[in-house]
């Protein structure tokens, strides 16, 4: 069975409409920020902090990399566009500046579970909403559609590899339950997953949790049996029982045939030599005995 273990924090990543691409990283993994620069132009990377204005976080001059104090143990410098390790305060807007365009990005921190199963286990990804004024219901993978489900008309329509293996809980709008299940977890099932809630197209809401990274560990194939489920077990172990009983019976019946058949045998085999007996003369040696003591006797009468 899959099992929810320590949770952890996952990080986000979209980039705005104008791109229309999704990046999930997990907090501590590295950031690659999309670049839409011609390689070695001049070109800056800021944040947006609202009401604080835009700060400066690297600039690329000449194809070197200059990153702010605050950036500089983290800063990938041969790109310019990437952290070497993500931190939850990372969250938040970003403008990556060159050729006189200006590109936006937007960095979601979301907390996340672990979930692990072992492979050819049932496997529950947990997300948890109440849907109000959404349209639609998002599982990601890596930036793939895993499952995709409309409020409105109720149509679900599954990502390419995902067909026939997943589908969401029962719950639904009634429980706020749109956790993923697969029927059988599978070895390139692993990954990060992200359930989002959507209006006009447009990302409104994360479940509780948000994300979740899932661990599918590789079936030993000595032990195959395993993968019987209790109920299946239950039927091969009944109808071993029945086998047996049905060939102890089966034995005892045969025991007693052959047995009444000895005791026939042995019957029939008496009477034949009793009926023998009575119609035999007697033995020869008999008669000399006889003829013996008769010739005594009358030796005696004499």
């Amino acid at each position: 069975m899959a099992r929810l273990s320590s949770t952890l924090i996952l990080l986000l990543v979209v980039v705005g409409p104008g791109r229309g691409e999704n990046l999930h990283i997990i907090v501590g993994d590295p950031v690659q920020f999309p670049d839409m620069c011609v390689p070695g132009e001049s070109a800056e990377l800021s944040r947006d902090k609202a009401e604080e204005g835009v700060w400066l976080v690297a600039q690329r001059e000449q194809g070197v990399c200059k990153p702010v104090d605050d950036y500089k143990d983290r800063m990938d410098e041969n790109s310019c566009f990437a952290f070497s390790r993500s931190l939850i305060s990372d969250g938040g807007n970003y403008e990556i500046t060159c050729g006189g365009q200006t590109h936006r990005v937007q960095l979601d921190v979301v907390f996340g579970s672990e979930v692990s199963v072992t492979e050819g286990e049932p496997l529950t990804v947990p997300c948890y909403k109440t849907c109000k004024q959404v349209d639609s219901v998002l599982w990601e993978k890596h930036g793939r559609v895993v499952v995709n489900h409309s409020l409105a008309t109720g149509r679900t329509t599954y990502g390419t590899g995902f067909e026939g293996n997943v589908r969401l809980a029962p719950g639904g709008v009634k429980e706020g339950n749109w956790s993923l299940m697969f029927a059988r977890a599978r070895l390139e099932d692993e990954g990060d997953y992200f359930c989002s809630f959507l209006k006009g197209g447009v990302t409104e809401d994360r479940g509780d949790p948000a994300a979740a990274r899932v661990k599918v560990t590789k079936r030993d194939r000595g032990q195959e049996t395993s993968r019987l489920t209790p109920d299946t077990t239950q039927r091969v172990t009944d109808g071993s029982k029945d086998g047996l009983i049905a060939a102890v019976a089966t034995l005892a019946v045969l025991l007693v045939i052959l047995f009444s058949a000895v005791v026939w045998l042995g019957w029939k085999l008496l009477c034949m030599k009793a009926e023998r007996l009575k119609t035999a003369d007697p033995p020869s040696a008999i008669k000399e005995v006889l003829g013996r003591l008769l010739d005594i006797h009358l030796a005696n009468d004499d």
